[in-house]
């Protein structure tokens, strides 16, 4: 095997990050998953589209908190999401949310609520290890044949 690889990333397999973006969605798992494609309930769904606004709404055109309430209310309910998220997809998954700077991680208490939901991200945790082997096969290939692989962004 190469030197230097590394591992499929826990953002596309294990970690469940929520934060606000620009994106259509707060649920980032390798990147944003759009809420229609991600089976949590409409509850959940709905709740989490009102948690985004706030965000925006909260903020100036400089990025900074209206007022210091509003951040804390942002993050009380964005951990309170965090946790309904950890729920309905199960103790296989760890949700990542940010409180008062620092990063926090939760997991579900059991089995997922919502086992639809809990599919798409198994699925999308599948996809990205088969990926993830599929490069790795490439690169120890090119290794075993003395040749080198590279990105580069033209």
């Amino acid at each position: 095997m190469a030197e230097g690889i590394g591992v499929v990333s826990e953002y596309a397999t294990t970690v469940v990050r929520l934060f606000p973006d620009h994106a259509g969605s707060a649920i980032w798992f390798s990147s944003p998953l759009p809420y229609e494609e991600s089976q949590l309930d409409a509850p959940l769904i709905a709740d989490l589209r009102a948690w985004e606004d706030r965000h925006h709404d909260g903020l100036d055109s400089d990025y900074e908190w209206r007022t210091p309430e509003l951040e804390t209310h942002f993050h009380a309910d964005g951990a309170r999401l965090a946790r309904r998220l950890a729920d309905q997809i199960g103790d296989d998954f760890q949700v990542q949310y940010e409180l008062g700077g620092c990063h926090r991680r939760i997991r579900g208490v059991g089995p997922a609520r919502n086992p639809d939901a809990a599919a798409v991200f198994h699925r999308l945790a599948d996809t990205a290890r088969e990926e993830w082997s599929r490069l790795r096969k490439m690169v120890d290939q090119a290794a075993e044949e003395g040749h080198a692989l590279g990105w580069r962004a033209d």
